[in-house]
């Protein structure tokens, strides 16, 4: 299954400035990051995006950076990433197969992070897009044996009165 290291939401407290120009969009973060412990921190991305495919270079106040591509069409969605950084050296890759059938795709990667071995990936997805874009429910394992359920569902935007 996909790390915990994958995808990891920054918590923390401070300012993100973020915007687009053409096919070029840059994302940045000035603050505290909570999970790490870490004040001051700062970090940017700037990514090209061309017929859905993207590639990033992001850095970070931590000595910490990466490089990253994606992409989707009709039937496949993927992305990849890879460390630029001595310190903490990763790469993962993964990919949703879309059958067209019934919202079901399939899930393959392959990941390396510090100090686990690498590992492939695999699994199915239930796509519930409906109103919200972006829902769903899958069952990932990895080459070892283990399980992870997994579940996203996208409410859109909430309103609070009448």
């Amino acid at each position: 299954q996909t790390s915990w290291d994958v995808g990891t939401l920054v918590l923390g407290r401070g300012v993100s400035v973020y915007g687009g120009f053409g096919n070029v969009y840059v994302e940045t973060y000035f603050g505290d990051n909570l999970e790490y412990d870490w004040k001051n921190y700062q970090s940017a991305r700037v990514s090209y995006e061309v017929v859905g495919q993207t590639i990033a270079v992001s850095v970070d106040n931590q000595d910490r950076q990466s490089v990253d591509v994606s992409g989707y069409n009709k039937h496949i969605e993927y992305i990849g990433e890879y460390s630029l950084s001595d310190s903490d050296e990763y790469y993962f890759t993964r990919a949703v197969i879309k059958s067209g059938f019934y919202g079901l795709n399939l899930l393959v990667g392959y990941e390396s992070f510090p100090n686990q071995d690498a590992k492939s990936l695999y699994g199915v997805m239930w796509t519930f897009d409906g109103e919200y874009p972006g829902s769903f429910l899958s069952a990932e394992f990895s080459g070892e044996g283990d399980l992870l359920l997994k579940i996203n569902a996208d409410l859109g935007v909430l309103k609070l009165g009448g």
